[in-house]
């Protein structure tokens, strides 16, 4: 048994605490208010795979890095992108030097969270969807697992062994696999966020219903293409997430025909199969909190602005998601009429 701290008990920390609580490890949970703490400390947290199969674990709560009194031996920090360089910062100084910080955001932080972490930082990319049914209650919409790696991915032999320590025992909450260089995947995994959790947000659809609109699938495809060049740009070398490249759904070549009647047909494909998935920036709009657009589409636009890139898509899908937070414009598929069609 090991003693590990989650950070952020939202869709995706609670449903990996909880299986990771059920499998018999010490789970500490730091939350952010004294009302969620209490909530958790009642109930415990309920994680019901997409199979319908549900855990329950009852776990230990803390809300501040004074209360942590025992040494973990794993450090999860769960939390959305905005409040993910604080809590790496604060938790971090309280943690034994030797124990892996693993972080569960979206995007491309990790350059930014490894100085808080003081060498200990494992980044991730979380290859499952979830949603957040209440207080410590998460549900998985669709299948999949975590890829982890070391950050900043050297390649080294101790890069690898931390993460391969993180690896063992998130293996008993979630299928994980370990990269000796992450960043592949992570930019793979922007684009796909920048794509599935954008275009919710602009749409207030979930997947299913978004994809079966054409105008989705063609700005589905022009974030991606734009993403990709970003990237090649960058010299990334991709990774598959989830069955997912790229390259599969940009235009490397440039648009014609037959390759728009291909990827079309491709994504009504990903429509059904995951026609249950919603967007998180969704989520969490519903919920009163901001989007993490900025560290979606934002951080692709200014990567490509950096390699005078253009991303036309991006910037307007960008823009759009600002409009609908400041509430100046509702969500609707009709808001896609102003995508423009690059490709």
């Amino acid at each position: 048994m090991a003693r590990i701290l989650l950070v952020g008990p939202g869709a995706i920390g609670a449903f990996i605490g909880a299986r990771l609580a059920a499998s018999g490890h010490d789970l500490l949970v730091a939350c952010r208010t004294v009302e969620t703490a209490e909530r958790i400390l009642q109930v415990g947290l309920v994680a019901t795979d997409h199979e319908g199969r549900a855990t329950h674990a009852d776990v230990r709560v803390l809300t501040t890095p004074e209360e942590l009194t025992d040494d973990p031996d794993l450090a999860i920090i769960a939390t959305k992108c905005a409040d993910a360089e604080a809590a790496v910062r604060d938790w971090s100084d309280v943690l034994p030097l030797d124990c892996p910080v693993v972080a569960m955001q979206n995007g491309l932080m990790g350059d930014r969270l490894a100085p808080h972490a003081g060498g200990r930082l494992i980044e991730s990319v979380v290859a499952f969807p979830a949603t957040l049914e209440g207080i410590g209650r998460s549900i998985q919409t669709g299948p999949g697992g975590i890829l982890i790696g070391a950050w900043p991915p050297t390649g080294l032999a101790s890069g690898r062994d931390k993460a391969e320590a993180a690896a063992v025992l998130l293996r008993d909450a979630v299928p994980t696999d370990v990269r000796d260089d992450i960043e592949g995947a992570k930019w793979t995994k922007l684009i796909i966020n920048a794509c599935i959790t954008s275009l919710g947000v602009v749409t207030g659809r979930d997947l299913g219903d978004l994809l079966r609109d054409p105008r989705a699938r063609d700005a589905f495809l022009a974030i991606t293409t734009e993403g990709h060049r970003t990237g090649q740009a960058l010299g990334v070398d991709f990774e598959k997430v989830a069955g997912f490249t790229p390259r599969l759904f940009a235009y490397p070549d440039g648009p014609s025909f037959p390759a728009r009647l291909w990827r079309h047909q491709l994504l009504k494909v990903v429509g059904r199969k995951h026609r249950r998935q919603r967007s998180s920036s969704l989520q969490s709009l519903e919920r009163g909190r901001k989007t993490e657009v900025d560290e979606l589409n934002g951080a692709l636009v200014r990567a490509a602005h950096r390699q005078g890139v253009p991303v036309p898509t991006n910037e307007t899908i960008l823009a759009l998601v600002h409009d609908i937070e400041a509430g100046r414009r509702p969500q609707g598929m009709e808001n896609l009429d102003d995508v423009p069609r690059t490709y």
